[in-house]
């Protein structure tokens, strides 16, 4: 099976970057945990998508096959479960995805807003790399139908993913786009979220919310090149910003995201002036003269060992940072272990 991105207007399947052609990691949701199918010869799926609004378009060929009779139902109906209701289905029907595909594109833009800009540097495409975030709520109705055309990239690339339930208007889509030259946007990758109220014991408050990082995919094409690190900053900066979000958490992440994670909260950590070995500022204020005491110093009370200042610190600076109790100490003690094994060699 082939993924394939293509800029309808100009006609070119492989678009930026030489291939734009790859692979998906994971077929068993389709077709079983032995992600095969049998009877064909010389089969070949190929699912094609609009560079920027993910149009979809689905065709299936092949060589021979074992009964007279085949007409590939059987494979493309798994796959029709999972892919967005407006696809277009079919080899022959080429030039309805061109034309769809081309007229969406003369008018997209992305939905939202734009919470961060950057530029990688990359000049392959002609231009300098510029690529954009938006956030946008399911709350959006417009925004529902682009949220449809990309899940299918979760199912491909994230182990045991599921899709989100785009009526639920909590959930938040993160999407990253790279913008180029000819002002046309391509996909690059996205993060749903999701928020919830959860009862604060510390404030007491029945408003609190968790921000909760359900999917993050950066494009097979697109990685390696720092885009993911951005995309989770972005979400982190965001919620810096929400009094009412208390803290960021992940569901069930993967050990490539946790490396993710663990490096770009480092990096924030440090960039406060944090010394994550002694767990105290830099800087000679003194950030643990107030916090409210409650379920969040109790969490940290391993971790300071009967020290009260740092566990008011600890939770001063977890409610700072929006960073999750479990989070931080784990960040403290692979700091503190890092610490130890350097002193020894």
């Amino acid at each position: 099976m082939h993924l394939r991105f293509r800029d309808a207007s100009s006609k070119v399947a492989d678009y930026s970057h030489g291939s734009r052609s790859f692979q998906p990691d994971f077929t068993y949701p389709f077709f079983g945990e032995a992600e095969q199918i049998f009877g064909y010869k010389g089969l070949k799926i190929q699912l094609v998508f609009a560079r920027d609004s993910l149009l979809q378009w689905l065709t299936v060929s092949w060589d021979g096959a074992i009964a007279l009779d085949a007409d590939g139902k059987e494979i493309k109906a798994p796959l029709l479960e999972y892919l967005a209701p407006d696809l277009v289905v079919g080899t022959e029907n080429e030039a309805l995805w061109t034309t769809q595909a081309a007229n969406e594109a003369d008018d997209f833009a992305p939905l939202g807003d734009c919470v961060a800009t950057y530029i990688t540097g990359d000049t392959r495409d002609g231009d300098e790399g510029r690529h954009e975030i938006w956030r946008c709520s399911c709350a959006d109705e417009t925004f529902k139908k682009r949220v449809s055309r990309m899940q299918i990239f979760s199912m491909f690339f994230i182990e045991g993913a599921s899709l989100i339930d785009i009526t639920d208007d909590r959930f938040d889509v993160w999407v990253t786009y790279r913008l180029h030259g000819d002002g046309k946007y391509e996909f690059v990758g996205y993060c749903t979220c999701y928020r919830y109220n959860f009862y604060d014991t510390d404030t007491r408050r029945l408003d609190v919310q968790r921000y909760r990082i359900s999917q993050f995919l950066v494009l097979p094409t697109a990685q390696r090149q720092g885009h993911g690190g951005k995309l989770y900053d972005a979400i982190i900066d965001y919620c810096s910003g929400c009094e009412n979000i208390k803290e960021v958490t992940v569901e069930d992440p993967s050990p490539r995201f946790m490396r993710l994670r663990n490096k770009q909260d480092i990096r924030r950590l440090k960039s406060t002036g944090i010394d994550l070995i002694t767990v105290r500022r830099t800087s000679d204020d003194d950030p643990v003269s107030s916090g409210p005491e409650g379920t969040g110093r109790r969490a940290f009370a391993r971790l300071a060992k009967g020290d009260l200042a740092l566990e008011l610190h600890l939770e001063r600076l977890q409610r700072e940072l929006k960073i999750s109790p479990v989070q931080l100490r784990r960040l403290v003690k692979r700091a503190r272990r890092k610490a130890m094994r350097d002193a020894s060699s």
